[in-house]
This record gives C-alpha cells, sequence and structure tokens, in this order.
C-alpha cells in the first residue's frame, strides 16, 4: 500500500473544503401562482419570469473541477423577503423558507440543477444554472435562496449561499402575463439548453384583440372564423 494516502484510487480529502461564491445573473421579476391538487397530485405549473440563472464562481480557481465532477449542484427554495437578525454576531442573517397552508414546500417543479459550462452575454465561460421549470405554490412577495452542495463520503455539505431580489408571486386574477423571453435566455437556449422561448406576448394578446373587435364591428359574418384565422 502506498503511502500518499490515497485508497482504491479515492484523492485525499483536501485541508479545507473549496470556496465558491453564487452570483444571480438573472433576477426573477414575477410569476403567477401554480395550483396544486392534492386528490390526483397534479401541479398546473407557472414558471418564474423570467427563469433565474445563478453563476457558481471559485475563489482558488477550483471551477474546472466542479464542472468535471457531479458531485456539485444548485438547490432553491422560496424565502421571505426579510432576513431573521442572526443570534450570534459571529453567525450571518438568514431566511426563514416559505411554507403552504399545509407546511408542504412552497416550491413546485425543478428546485435542483447541476452547474454546466455555458458562455455569458459577454462571451466568457461560465458556471451556470437556470432555473426554467421553477413554479411557486403561494402568492406574494419573496426571494429564492440558492445554495450550493456537494455530496461525497463526509455526508451533503454546503457550500456557498445567495438571495435573489425580491419579485411577487400573482394570483390568476391579477398577473399580466408572461414577458417576452430576455436576452440573455434565449443567449443560453441557443447554446443548447432546453427553454421555452416566448415573444412579446402582451403585445400578442392586444393585437388578437383589436382584429377580433375589428371583425365585429365591420360586420363580418363569421367573427369566429376570423378569430381562428389569427390564431394560427
Amino acid at each position: 500500500m502506498s503511502g500518499d494516502g490515497a485508497v482504491f484510487g479515492l484523492r485525499p480529502f483536501p485541508a479545507k473544503p473549496p470556496s465558491f461564491k453564487l452570483v444571480v445573473r438573472q433576477q426573477p421579476e414575477r410569476a403567477r401562482l401554480c395550483s396544486f391538487k392534492e386528490e390526483n397530485e397534479t401541479i398546473d405549473r407557472r414558471p418564474v419570469d423570467p427563469p433565474p440563472v445563478v453563476e457558481v464562481q471559485s475563489l482558488d480557481n477550483n471551477i474546472h473541477d466542479l464542472l468535471e465532477s457531479t458531485c456539485y449542484f444548485i438547490r432553491v427554495s422560496i424565502v421571505h423577503p426579510h432576513s431573521v437578525p442572526a443570534k450570534s454576531p459571529a453567525l450571518s442573517a438568514r431566511y426563514e423558507a416559505v411554507k403552504t397552508p399545509t407546511g408542504a414546500d412552497a416550491t413546485a417543479g425543478e428546485a435542483i440543477q447541476t452547474p454546466e459550462k455555458l458562455k455569458q452575454l459577454d462571451g466568457l465561460p461560465g458556471a451556470l444554472c437556470i432555473f426554467a421549470k421553477l413554479s411557486v405554490r403561494v402568492p406574494g412577495i419573496f426571494r429564492l435562496q440558492f445554495t450550493l452542495f456537494e455530496t461525497s463520503n463526509r455526508g451533503l455539505v454546503a457550500l456557498a449561499s445567495t438571495v435573489s431580489d425580491t419579485f411577487e408571486v400573482f394570483s390568476p386574477k391579477l398577473f399580466k402575463g408572461m414577458r417576452e423571453s430576455t436576452a440573455f435566455t434565449r443567449h443560453l437556449a441557443a447554446q443548447g439548453l432546453k427553454v421555452k422561448l416566448r415573444t412579446d406576448t402582451a403585445i400578442g394578446r392586444q393585437s388578437d384583440s383589436r382584429r377580433k373587435a375589428s371583425s365585429v364591428t365591420s360586420g363580418s359574418r363569421f367573427p369566429n372564423e376570423v378569430a381562428t384565422n389569427d390564431a394560427i
């Protein structure tokens, strides 16, 4: 047996865990409340808009190892907008998780992502996660908390955490619709990420309404037929 501390090809644990920092590159702004039916456990998905994007930065030039490993992932949770004061000056302030009235997790959809090497808008590569299928099950004003975890023989270790800006989750009656996909979202989708892209849906609905109103006031005998053609 060699004396380098490695057994069966496993590398010895580093003297200290790698240091990382999380940066929110695309902030959430709004979302429509998603519904959940407990009788059949179905969820009406309503993704956060725009989809949040988080970058993992290495403080000790260890980002290549992170991208090559399957041991790292980012978990997102819904938290209240205001932090809770720390009990000790040595501790940082924390944010309380948001729960549904029944005590369940307020998130729905895909709340865990693995960092990928992608080009940012400036052309520089980065270790990015995009949360394109994240929904919220309670209305109100919240933040998203992102935590980078590492899984190893030591168990699950939290390496870094950050929170987003505040955003609002609206009821269906108050929600004004999804906005056009941002340039950053389109840029990431062009690199192969499966992200649903949107045009300016508000303008589209307004144009449809005007065309339908025009068809009725102009004396069209077949307003339904006109509306059907517009929808194609």
